[in-house]
């Protein structure tokens, strides 16, 4: 493929490559629209020359495009230029996990980690009817905390579908990472993706992937063929419950396997505490029983279409460039299951608390966010963490651990922006719960309205989307809702949490956003600017949910700083200088607090103490929305 560098490539400026792979080419390029820098994946001209692939090509990106989960790096956008089509990313600097990777086990808190949260991503996809087909180390990336975020979702098979490709008989995907299924060149489900996540926890956890071959053939060969290495054989450390979640899902039949991502990673939970220790059960040492080899190897045609599969790779249809470095956290997997271990920071003054989750035992982790609503049975869970996240089963709206402690509330007198309303910090002591990660989007708000149980927003256009092409436009599904009144975000968040949900109270709202230490931002004390937040009137309108994935809150939450204003639970109070706890704002209806700022506010508004007295709760508008609390 020609290099791109220095050329306008749609609404993109292309600065530099990254890398090039048989699938694809990744460059950095600035949208100058947004002051932003994305990771352009360009797919070679050849393939949009064909008469369907670019039909094929949009479909499969806007499938892909509504994948939001806290895990999985998302699609800014897709489109053609110039005869190339492209998917437009958001831009990492902090490596893929292979850096992780230098041949030596690593500690099984930190595995499970990894796992799970991989794990999370894969089990949302393939709930959403989406096969990744290349799980491998170097397509996935790592963010400034050390979460990971799944990329190249879909690009193998909007290239797997091209005459050219499937004529040659090429088979996408990595061979020491690849299901046996997958070498022999049949269809393919989840149990494929689960079988690559296992071979990355199988290294992770000894430090050394299964299968070494000379050539890339030999690798694929081995996994079709050959009896597993029992993992303990390389680390005798690794406990027993460990080594059978591994054996299990690289089992060589998908039918041997977990029946989804979903239970492996279950599995794996049980078999590793979040607190890292080693569970009690299996401990004795006793030996396990690896899967045997079949009685006759394979025949010569699964040979040959092994070989086949290596010959596509050899000649460059093989590896998605899937290490893409980029500088920039939306839907988890499980109905009230927490999935992912606490970061090391920040830290709140007390102890997470327990509480009772809801946790189906076999169904997948996710539903999509249009399936008919479950309801599942309550049971107790371990403790969650900062990090952890867990499902809302009606909306599949992806909600985020706020744990209980004290946190500084208010703005501090060295603040020179500060309003007198947010004035004088205090100490406040809160609860633990669960808040939305994202605002409510019109999606999910049109599936309460469908259950009868809210009314349609008074309005159906955006500031710029008119004649109503906003409310109701699938273009527009994960947009904010908005056109909502105080009463309409409370009706909503009552529905969604079965009857106990509700909009979060201003501290608790606040805490979310700010974390303990009363940082000025959600990200940090760092000034906004046009890569951190929608705001200042830069976009003219309201964008996409879960966009600005690098600059979370420090419990994981976003768009807590512009896009929309969010409404709050509570009536408006003046603070006071003593300690409390569990404040609830005053009773007086006819003064409410609006927080967070929206796409027209100014900067000094995306503070996270900033506080907006509303006099009309019948107030709806194009940059008011919610999220809740369940």
């Amino acid at each position: 493929m020609e290099d791109l560098t220095g050329k306008k490539f749609g609404p993109y400026e292309i600065v530099a490559p990254l890398g090039e792979g048989g699938m694809a080419s990744v460059y950095k390029a600035l949208q100058p629209s947004v002051g932003r820098y994305v990771a352009l994946k360009v797919l070679p001209r050849h393939l949009a020359g064909e008469a369907t692939f670019l039909a094929r090509f949009q479909q499969e990106a806007r499938l892909v495009a509504q994948l939001q989960h806290p895990h999985i790096l998302p699609t800014f956008d897709f489109g053609e230029a110039d005869g190339y089509a492209y998917l437009a990313m958001p831009f990492m600097e902090n490596g893929t996990l292979v850096s992780l990777m230098n041949g030596s086990p690593l500690p099984l808190s930190r595995v499970r980690r990894i796992v799970s949260q991989i794990g999370d991503a894969l089990d949302y996809a393939h709930a959403h009817g989406v096969i990744h087909r290349d799980v491998k180390p170097s397509n996935v990336l790592m963010d400034k905390r050390g979460n990971c975020l799944l990329t190249d979702f879909g690009v193998a098979k909007i290239v797997e579908g091209s005459a050219k490709l499937t004529t040659t008989g090429g088979v996408i995907g990595t061979p020491a990472y690849m299901s046996p299924e997958q070498g022999l060149g049949e269809k393919l489900d989840g149990r494929s993706d689960q079988y690559a996540l296992a071979v990355i926890m199988y290294e992770l956890a000894t430090g050394k992937p299964p299968y070494n071959a000379e050539t890339p053939m030999a690798i694929v060969i081995k996994h079709i063929n050959d009896p597993l290495p029992p993992p303990r054989t390389l680390n005798p450390e690794l406990p027993i419950a460990v080594e059978r979640v591994i054996v299990k899902a690289l089992a060589k039949k998908p039918e041997d396997r977990y029946p989804t991502v979903g239970d492996m990673i279950r599995a794996i939970e049980a078999a590793i505490p979040e607190t890292g220790a080693v569970s009690a059960v299996d401990t004795a040492a006793i030996t396990v029983k690896t899967e045997a080899p079949p009685k006759s190897k394979a025949p010569l045609w699964a040979w040959a279409v092994g070989a086949v599969a290596v010959i596509g790779l050899v000649i460059g249809a093989f590896f998605a460039l899937s290490g893409v470095n980029s500088n920039a956290t939306p839907t988890p997997a499980i109905a009230d299951q927490p999935t992912a271990t606490a970061p090391a920071q920040p830290t709140d003054t007390a102890a997470p608390q327990a509480t009772a989750t809801t946790a189906p035992t076999s169904a997948p982790r996710t539903q999509a966010a249009t399936a008919a609503p479950q309801v599942t049975a309550t049971t107790a869970s371990a403790a969650p963490g900062i990090g952890s996240t867990r499902v809302a089963p009606l909306d599949n709206m992806a909600q985020v651990y706020v744990p209980g402690g004290m946190f500084l509330m208010g703005s501090a007198d060295t603040d020179r922006n500060a309003e007198p309303i947010e004035k004088p910090q205090h100490q406040v002591t809160l609860d633990a719960f669960w808040i939305d990660q994202t605002e409510i989007t019109n999606a999910m708000y049109a599936l309460c309205v469908k259950a009868g149980a809210c009314q349609p927003p008074r309005s159906q256009n955006s500031a710029t989307r008119l004649n109503n092409d906003y409310y109701g436009n699938p273009q527009f599904d994960h947009y904010p809702v908005i056109f909502v009144t105080l009463e309409d975000a409370r009706a909503y968040c009552r529905w969604a949490g079965n009857g106990t949900g509700r909009l979060p109270s201003e501290a608790e709202w606040e805490k979310a956003a700010r974390g303990p230490d009363g940082q000025l931002y959600l990200w940090g004390n760092d000034a906004p600017g046009p890569s951190r937040a929608n705001y200042g009137n830069t976009l003219g309108d309201t964008q996409a949910v879960g966009q600005y994935t690098s600059f979370a809150s420090p419990y994981g939450a976003l768009d807590m700083a512009g896009n929309v204003a969010e409404w709050v639970n509570d009536g408006f109070k003046a603070y006071g200088p003593d300690p409390i706890s569990n404040p609830i704002g005053s009773n007086d209806v006819s003064s409410w607090v609006i927080r967070g700022g929206s796409w027209k506010s100014s900067d000094t508004a995306l503070r996270a103490a900033a506080r907006v007295r509303f006099i009309q709760t019948s107030y709806r508008g194009n940059d008011v929305g919610f999220r809740c609390v369940r």
